[in-house]
């Protein structure tokens, strides 16, 4: 499987060598030195993971630099951090872009904003697979640009028509305004005829060599996953582009509104607004990871709160992850365990900072270290991990039971005893990365015995790890796999595999759940996502549960309904596994031909 193209994205760093403050309304809590310390984070994690470019969303540093006639050197230090990335790096232009730096003087200033034909809407080539598209929001634009401009003239037309409020000089630019024209309002911005004549070129051109896209902006288009005072001014028209060629673009990446949002158009495409470093709570960081996979489909990996359910004043939940492909349902939740203080660059928010630490410069990212361990592991996509599979025996005996760190186990698991006359339990004590082994239990062994290895192998970690719990667990889902072969194996070895013990259950409960999306297996979801909604179904309906909106029908309006059968009334399973009573499926048998029917009953 080819590696996935690495995006490093962050949107709003706003940086100011200035104290903390408020936005104008006095309700937004600003952190501008703190959003430095954050793109610094996102840096090192950056350049941990290998990324292979880095996308900075716009609004680099805040406006506010102007009047303290700044500019210059607050661009020069977020520049020096974000140029310790030896990734290609992609600035877009956002409303304080252009507060502090004339379009002109931009590329003198250090900023990336123009493509390789002078303009500041381009494509460029993300592996062999991919197409990001960048987009100018503010060719029509009441700021940056000069007033005899083609582009301010059409903007304050569009002002006149739909917000006069902005021209009249009126303090309260939203008094007496509907919620459908708030977009209208000089820190936003449109986007002319002639980009989306050059959109819709650059879309055809991408699905033409079977690329998928993905759209980069600094001011959402999608009012569901912002709000509606920070919208593009005619973003349906850009939205009409986009949806005619659904199947080539993937998602859509913003900033702009510092509370962030996420939504998924009509046409399923995903909208990503990312939230601002500049709100984000000292000791908490902001920024994300974007892996392209060259079947089609993004993963989104934010550490910290870097996107948040849409319109809850970015308090809202924040999501873990997102998987960008059609289709998919992304449903937001913060960690149990919250780490806002966390000095690990990368930590993802909600992991303990004694379990996400980088490993520090010449660690070995290949040693492999218990939960106690001092050295640390390198969460990097390509970390190799050493997994050991061991036997124990006491003497020449052959016994078992599972040490630590190999699974864990639950009551009634078809394996869990041997027989008595062994005496020996299955074991399960959670900790990091140590062997998978057959041991005695250890009131039986003293915690000593032989041990013996049969199987020593070295596996890569084929995603991004952002901690080494997260680590962990993807190698320890190899383990489980193993040690529960191997335990199976010795406890049929010993005759005692129970095949009536294993529970299926849990799929019929699930699908009859209606809570069942707060599975925490996120691609579980997916999975069952469909299935609902062919199941949910009442007669006449072509699909159920068409909205996501977690309502199960009642089962007498349901057209298909799914029943859990007790193992013991299966009556063809002893024709698939020798443990299996045939009592059942005899009496069956001795029922007379014609008393087999639709509503025939076996007791």
């Amino acid at each position: 499987m080819q590696a996935p193209f690495r995006l490093g994205l962050i949107a709003d760093i706003q940086y100011a060598d200035c104290e903390d403050g408020t936005d104008f309304s006095g309700c937004e809590q600003r952190h501008f030195r703190n959003s430095l310390n954050i793109a610094r984070n996102a840096v090192e994690c950056w350049n941990a993971v290998g990324v292979d470019a880095v996308v900075q969303l716009g609004d680099v540093i805040d406006g506010c630099n102007a009047k303290m006639n700044a500019s210059e050197t607050a661009l020069a230090a977020v520049l020096n951090v974000l140029s310790r990335s030896p990734a290609q790096r992609f600035d877009l232009i956002g409303n304080h872009e252009l507060y502090n730096v004339k379009r002109d003087s931009m590329t003198a200033s250090g900023l990336r904003c123009f493509g390789p034909d002078g303009l500041t809407y381009y494509s460029v080539h993300l592996g062999d697979r991919w197409e990001a598209i960048f987009l100018d929001p503010y060719e029509i634009s009441l700021i940056g640009l000069s007033q005899d401009d083609s582009g301010f003239l059409e903007a304050q037309e569009m002002m006149r028509q739909h917000n006069p409020n902005v021209l009249t000089g009126a303090k309260d630019w939203f008094k007496g305004l509907p919620t459908s024209k708030h977009r209208f309002v000089p820190y936003n911005g449109g986007i002319s005829p002639q980009q989306l004549s050059w959109l819709k070129t650059a879309l055809e051109n991408a699905e033409a060599q079977a690329r998928k896209a993905l759209i980069f902006l600094h001011v959402p288009l999608f009012e569901a996953a912002t709000k509606a005072k920070t919208v593009v001014w005619n973003s349906e028209e850009v939205l009409q582009v986009l949806h005619s060629h659904s199947d080539t673009v993937v998602a859509v990446f913003a900033g702009h509104d510092h509370n962030g949002g996420y939504g998924v158009d009509a046409a399923g495409i995903h909208h990503i607004t990312m939230n601002s470093p500049l709100t984000a709570e000292p000791g908490s960081d902001c920024y994300a990871v974007l892996e392209c996979h060259s079947d089609g489909w993004a993963h989104f990996l934010p550490h910290g709160r870097a996107c948040v359910e849409s319109n809850t004043d970015g308090a809202g939940q924040a999501y873990p992850q997102l998987i960008l492909a059609k289709g998919s349902k992304n449903l937001p939740g913060d960690s149990d365990e919250r780490s806002p203080g966390a000095d690990s660059q990368a930590s993802l928010q909600g992991f303990k900072t004694s379990r996400c630490n980088l490993a520090q410069s010449g660690i070995d990212p290949h040693i492999i270290g218990s939960e106690n361990s001092d050295q640390s592991l390198r969460p990097a996509a390509a970390a190799t991990w050493a997994m050991a599979v061991m036997v124990k025996t006491r003497s020449a005996e052959p016994v078992a039971g599972i040490s630590r760190g190999s699974m864990w186990t639950r009551e009634g698991h078809p394996g869990d005893l041997l027989p008595d006359s062994d005496k020996t339990q299955m074991k399960s004590d959670p900790v990091s990365f140590e062997p998978l082994a057959v041991e005695p239990s250890s009131d039986e062994s003293g915690g000593h015995g032989s041990t013996h290895p049969i199987l020593w192998a070295s596996n890569v970690v084929r995603r991004v790890c952002r901690s080494i719990i997260q680590a962990e667990a993807y190698t320890l889902q190899a383990g489980v796999e193993d040690g529960g072969i191997m335990r199976a194996s010795i406890t049929d070895i010993f005759g005692c595999l129970d095949m009536t013990r294993w529970e299926g259950k849990s799929l019929e409960q699930t699908l009859s759940n209606p809570k069942c999306n707060k599975h925490s297996d996120k691609r579980l979801i997916i999975e069952i996502a469909p299935l609902r909604q062919e199941l949910w179904r009442k007669a006449g309906e072509k699909a159920g549960d068409r909205f996501y909106d977690d309502y199960k029908p009642a089962d007498d309006q349901m057209t298909d309904i799914v029943r859990w059968i007790d193992t013991d009334v299966m009556i063809a399973d002893p024709l698939m596994t020798k443990v299996m009573e045939p009592t059942k499926l005899v009496e069956a048998l001795k029922l007379p031909h014609s008393t087999w029917s639709r509503r025939s009953k076996v007791s």
